[in-house]
């Protein structure tokens, strides 16, 4: 519970909203070999999700405003929500959220935790007059248990729904405190969104849990940004890794996990008699999730340079294990001028693919889908009920799905790469591994004939040579221009 009590006292002080200059890259059609985009209508500003922000601060109509919040020295152990396990307001959070509203030039701050205070959350949105009403009429596309009631704000009675998530989202749950060097942190937006259910508005909150590690040497070497696989593993790796980079002069920008909603739950129904309109519903759910994986990071790098001014003017490397991987793309197109060299360990393109294909479909859990109509089984998962169907949906899918990495990989080339590769991989099919090869424009990669467990279990000793690699780029001038 200290950890909350901070948060109230650091409210004025300590939130940061996050508002980057960029530029994401432009990058081309399916296939193609321009470096353009080709938009059906909005132009780039159509690609990237919406986040609720104030447009009229925004010198760069790109820029997503989030909040920071510094948790400071507190450990963080993440788990995921199952369909039992939701999280709610209780009634000891209505003092908090009151004073939090004396101060309409502040950010809404709204903190939960369970009944054994052990696990707590944030939530942000902008006081901008059009969105905060939205904001008050729940955060959930889902409607409150009855013993979880909800809450009522005095000031203009609106209620909120007591669940923030459904199953399959991330957690950061309280675990003691950090060794000295390692702070935590959580990056906060909100998406606008329509409930499928009722077809109101309302705002999803959108969360990332990070640290940020010292190097162990007196003047930093460069900047890491670590994304880990699904669910933040494989966790002794990680660690294992953040150890040889701080050791080797590293700093490290550690995302505990992918965004909180990365892994929520959601079941689509595939309708043979209208497969773009699947397509679709595929790219954006898709392409919500990597999206706010790449808002989050280059939040966190742009925020870990402001705060420490010994790690400015370094190079900045990003390496993605797995599941961290499959969106580096993503992330490195977004702010492209920010990343210097970029690791890839067992990644893959066509995420649609990858979650129908991947051994670790039914471990994972996250993306279902249903053929609907003549000739299908009601069941999760099931068969398409012609031959084709599959391979057309894939087509449609990666035309719709401008941030998949198939298509932001070529965005990309210009950023210095290195792939590390498991030939036999079925949790991340070896095949789409090659998929990302190519479209990132075939950069050095290290083949292992192994699956993707060996993969990980042998990384250790290839730590070495990772570092070797992003060292004999270290002379190359620092891309970014902005600081």
């Amino acid at each position: 519970m200290l950890a909350l009590a901070a948060f109230v006292v650091c409210v004025a002080g300590c939130v940061r909203n996050i508002q980057p200059q960029i530029q994401p890259a432009a990058f081309g059609a399916v296939g193609g070999a321009s470096s353009r985009l080709v938009a059906d209508e909005g132009g780039i500003e159509a690609i990237w999700p919406e986040r609720v922000s104030d447009p009229g601060s925004r010198e760069n109509a790109l820029a997503v405003r989030g909040v920071i919040l510094p948790l400071g020295p507190v450990g963080i152990r993440m788990t995921r929500l199952s369909r039992d396990s939701n999280t709610f307001f209780f009634p000891e959070d209505i003092a908090r959220l009151r004073l939090l509203e004396e101060d309409e030039d502040a950010p809404v701050l709204m903190f939960g935790g369970t009944r054994e205070g052990r696990m707590f959350e944030a939530l942000h949105a902008s006081y901008r007059p059009d969105l905060r009403a939205m904001q008050s009429r729940g955060v959930a596309d889902r409607p409150a248990p009855d013993n979880a009631g909800g809450m009522e704000i005095e000031d203009d009675r609106t209620r909120i729904p007591g669940v923030f998530e459904d199953a399959g989202s991330m957690w950061g749950v309280e675990a003691g405190t950090t060794p000295t060097g390692v702070e935590s942190f959580v990056f906060i937006s909100g998406a606008p969104d329509i409930s499928r259910r009722s077809g109101e508005r309302f705002i999803r909150i959108e969360r990332t849990w990070y640290q940020l590690v010292e190097p162990s040497t007196p003047e930093p070497r460069g900047v890491v940004l670590l994304i880990p696989g699904m669910f933040g593993t494989p966790e002794p790796v990680v660690e294992r890794l953040v150890r040889a980079l701080s050791g080797r002069g590293y700093a490290v920008v550690r995302f505990l996990a992918h965004s909180a909603r990365f892994t929520e739950k959601v079941t689509i129904d595939l309708d043979p008699s209208d497969l773009p309109a699947a397509a679709d519903r595929i790219a954006r759910t898709f392409g919500e999730r990597a999206a706010e994986n790449a808002y989050a990071a280059s939040a966190a790098v742009r925020d870990a340079l402001e705060r420490r001014s010994a790690w400015r003017d370094k190079p900045v490397a990003a390496v993605g294990f797995s599941g961290g991987a499959m969106v580096l793309p993503t992330v490195l197109a977004y702010d492209p001028e920010l990343y210097d060299a970029a690791v890839y360990v067992a990644g893959g393109a066509h995420y649609w693919r990858i979650a129908q294909e991947s051994n670790y479909r039914q471990w994972i859990d996250s993306v279902r889908w249903r053929w609907v109509g003549p000739g299908t089984r009601d069941a999760v998962n099931n068969a398409p009920p012609a031959e084709g169907l599959k391979e057309e949906l894939d087509r449609l899918y990666l035309e719709r799905a401008p941030l998949d990495a198939a298509r932001t990989g070529e965005a990309v080339r210009g950023i210095r790469s290195l792939m590390i590769h498991a030939s036999n991989d079925q949790a991340v099919p070896a095949e789409l591994g090659d998929l990302l090869w190519e479209r990132l424009g075939r950069p050095e990669r290290r083949v292992l004939p192994v699956g993707h467990e060996l993969l990980f279990i042998t990384l250790p000793t290839q730590f070495l040579g990772i570092i070797d690699w992003l060292e004999a780029g270290g002379d190359a001038p620092v891309r970014r221009s902005d600081h």
